[in-house]
């Protein structure tokens, strides 16, 4: 869950990751909120490195991926080339989403069977 779901719900007096186990859901991991701009830029650099591996529902998806599409860095109009922040917009809260999934995701790894060391032989 992103940073905020530690945060109390006015309504419930609950937190929102309290409000969640409720219903069942478990395990929650809430992932930290970035610190810096470079910490946005490694979560968009993490989901570059992933995004091909991922596979999306094309209509339950749309505007997500609408939103992926049309994310976008502001441009450096000194320097002629895009920026070094994200633009806020609508395409930004979509974007968040995907960096949230990235900031808490571990590839899972199968481990393989332990081979058994040959014994030394006795004389």
């Amino acid at each position: 869950m992103p940073h905020d779901a530690n945060h109390g719900s006015p309504q419930t007096g609950n937190t929102f990751k309290q409000q969640a186990e409720l219903t069942g859901i478990r395990p929650i991991y809430v992932v930290d909120r970035p610190q810096n701009n470079a910490a946005v830029i490694a979560q968009i650099n993490g989901i570059r490195s992933i995004l091909s591996q991922c596979w999306f529902d094309q209509d339950k998806c749309r505007d997500g991926l609408s939103a992926l599409e049309c994310y976008r860095s502001e441009w450096d109009e000194k320097m002629k080339r895009p920026g070094l922040h994200p633009v806020h917009d609508w395409a930004s809260h979509g974007a968040a989403a995907m960096r949230t999934f990235i900031s808490g995701y571990a590839p899972k790894t199968t481990a393989r069977p332990r081979q058994p060391r040959p014994r030394a032989r006795e004389f």
